[in-house]
């Protein structure tokens, strides 16, 4: 009885060490990186029935730090984007892809946010959750059972931050925003807001309205990319238009824009406008040879000679769509060692308008006829 006794004293001991490390250093606040937006770029004259604004961020991880961190980066640059006179209430802003994937890190260990790495902040955020990692881990049965682990236990945490935070900044700026994109399992959409399932996790889309509700259909990712397809599945049902101030409108996400047959789908059902949260990893890659996509389509082939990744993006995404504006945005930002590359860009029928040539936040305006 006396090892017993003392045994349980030692785990009890361990136990409370363990706690105070885990909860110790959250709830750090973040330290604001509110560059300033020194380009807004036009296409069109200010005369169109409504704009499309494609706001190309500059995102750090202490953004995704908690709700009031990632509101408030909102905020600011919806701030900005408003002094600029082309909020209205016919816009539509669009967010690049994973712009709320990072909410995986939020309220969690000061170390998270200065990692040096993406792994490295990961095994934080396991560690310190341990029992909430097991129990999700031992449930996993995909490929890469530690990313889907991360990104179930936080599911519900992230969706509640990303809708509340787009959904307060749709209300007070009265505008729509195709709102990047987020991972969560079996997302869909009950009573106008965005909840989460018990399904397998997707790269989603929704927009929010200037009421702050969301509208019911939600965009899937079609063809994830083979580090996604890891731990996420493809969405299986067809890409949904829209009716926005602009015009009939589809998501179609990063290199699901890379395939005819969505094209051929979005036109055949009425997109008048497509648009395009993308997300490229990689450092000043853009002009650099282009090494293909993961998974090309069929109809592209494997020729990548003399052709830029910023070229390969121009002649095979959005210049497949011919039946009006098609507008593609990316992410900028320092999160951890996950460099960032990728030149927004509007297509229309006098040809190709892209983002001017410096680093972000900037913004690419577009006037719908």
């Amino acid at each position: 009885m006396e090892i017993m006794r003392r045994f349980i004293i030692a785990m009890l001991i361990v136990l409370g060490i363990y706690f105070a490390w885990a909860f110790y250093g959250r709830g750090v606040r973040s330290q604001p990186d509110y560059r300033l937006i020194t380009k807004f770029q036009t296409m069109n004259s200010p005369s169109g029935k409504a704009n499309i604004v494609a706001l190309h961020p500059y995102m750090t991880t202490l953004d995704y730090s908690g709700a009031s961190a990632f509101y408030n980066k909102l905020d600011y640059y919806f701030t900005e984007i408003k002094k600029a006179g082309i909020l209205r209430g016919n816009t539509t802003v669009l967010l690049p892809e994973h712009f709320g994937t990072w909410l995986v890190a939020a309220e969690e260990k000061k170390a998270v946010y200065e990692a040096s790495t993406i792994e490295s902040a990961i095994r934080t955020v396991a560690i310190s959750n341990i029992f909430q990692y097991l129990y999700f881990y031992f449930k996993s049965e995909s490929e890469n059972r530690g990313r889907e682990t991360i990104f179930k236990m936080k599911a519900n945490k992230m969706a509640n931050i990303y809708q509340y935070a787009f959904s307060r900044i749709a209300a007070k700026f009265e505008v729509h925003i195709v709102a990047g994109t987020i991972i969560l399992p079996d997302p869909q959409v009950v009573d106008g807001s965005l909840t989460i399932g018990n399904g397998p996790l997707k790269n989603v889309s929704v927009i929010f309205t200037p009421d702050g509700s969301v509208l019911p259909q939600v965009t899937s990712k079609k063809f994830p990319t083979v580090i996604e397809l890891e731990f996420i599945i493809g969405g299986t049902q067809k890409v949904p238009v829209y009716d926005l101030p602009a015009g009939p409108t589809s998501i179609l996400i990063c290199q699901d824009a890379w395939h005819q047959q969505i094209h051929d789908q979005v036109t055949l059902d009425g997109a008048e406008i497509v648009l395009t949260p993308a997300y490229l990893y990689g450092n000043e890659i853009w002009s650099a040879p282009w090494a293909g996509l993961s998974s090309l389509p069929d109809e592209i082939g494997s020729d990548t000679v003399s052709m830029s990744e910023g070229d390969a993006w121009h002649k095979y995404s959005l210049s497949r769509f011919k039946n009006g504006t098609a507008i593609s945005v990316f992410m900028g930002g320092q999160l951890w060692n996950l460099s960032t590359d990728g030149k927004s860009f509007v297509n229309v029928k006098e040809g190709i308008r892209e983002a001017p040539d410096q680093e972000p936040p900037f913004v690419l305006n577009t006037w719908i006829y």
